[in-house]
């Protein structure tokens, strides 16, 4: 168990390793640009500002490590913005499979109250999976206890 448990964490070191160059702006006018996801995140969805973007972004590099790791978790209010916005800049979400060696990234929404309720005990694994896992890279302020939205999954190996 304990040795199961070591090797997650190396799995999610090695993932959030690889994300690494992909959260890395470099160029506003490539479109596989993370810049060009905070710029939207920021300006266009107002969920976000030129202040709390960085730390958001970090934490959804730590959400992508996870779900690499363990598949399907539930992400947070505080987060579902920015995963939201990765899905629509289709090529930064190619380059994150590509850098995790995934096929795809999958969104599952919540419906109601009646349903959120029935995964918050799944919402409560993940963030227990990331403080495990992450371990000082985890920012407890985009997990607050009741805040899970919705879903989020990965695509198994190419």
């Amino acid at each position: 168990m304990i040795e199961n448990q070591i090797n997650e964490v190396n799995l999610f070191d090695e993932a959030y390793e690889k994300l690494g160059s992909v959260f890395q702006a470099r160029d506003s006018k490539n479109p596989a640009d993370i810049s060009r996801l905070a710029a939207y995140l920021v300006h266009r969805t107002g969920d976000y500002n030129e202040d709390t973007i960085g730390g958001a972004l970090q934490e959804l590099r730590t959400f992508l490590a996870l779900i690499s790791v363990k598949g399907r978790q539930v992400v947070s209010n505080e987060l579902d913005a920015a995963f939201h916005g990765l899905l629509l800049h289709t090529e930064i979400a190619a380059e994150i499979c590509k850098a995790l060696g995934i096929k795809r990234l999958a969104h599952f929404p919540t419906i109601d109250d009646a349903e959120r309720a029935a995964v918050q005990n799944e919402y409560e694994t993940t963030i227990a999976n990331l403080q495990r896992l992450a371990g000082p890279r985890f920012n407890a302020a985009y997990w607050p206890k009741d805040g899970m939205v919705c879903k989020c999954d990965i695509g198994r190996v190419i």
